[in-house]
């Protein structure tokens, strides 16, 4: 008898379909700023290449309730943001989807 691993355990025999994220949420990479657009306070955090915000600018380009990825500098840490932001184009951002629950993406 094999041993179970932690997912088989915790969804204890329930049957579910394995789905890309990408066939029901599509990633939107972010738009690149030149250090001279950014504030050092502002409306909106401006996250580049990790989860401490880079500096702020006027606009955003994610709404809040998205969850975002760090593509450099600290690639692969996963964000989640209540709030807009804008996302630099090191990072990858999951718009607002009826068919997930960012804050669990």
């Amino acid at each position: 008898m094999s041993e179970m691993n932690y997912l088989d355990k915790l969804l204890d025999g329930v049957a579910v379909e394995w789905i890309e994220v990408g066939e029901l949420i599509s990633p939107q990479r972010g738009r690149r700023l030149v250090k001279s657009q950014l504030q050092e306070v502002g409306s909106y955090a401006v996250y580049q290449n990790s989860m401490k915000p880079l500096g702020y600018y006027h606009e955003s380009n994610a709404q809040a309730g998205a969850t975002f990825v760090i593509v450099a500098g600290a690639a692969g840490e996963i964000g989640f943001s209540d709030v807009a932001f804008w996302a630099a184009d090191d990072v990858y951002f999951f718009p607002d989807s009826n068919s997930v629950n960012n804050k669990y993406l």
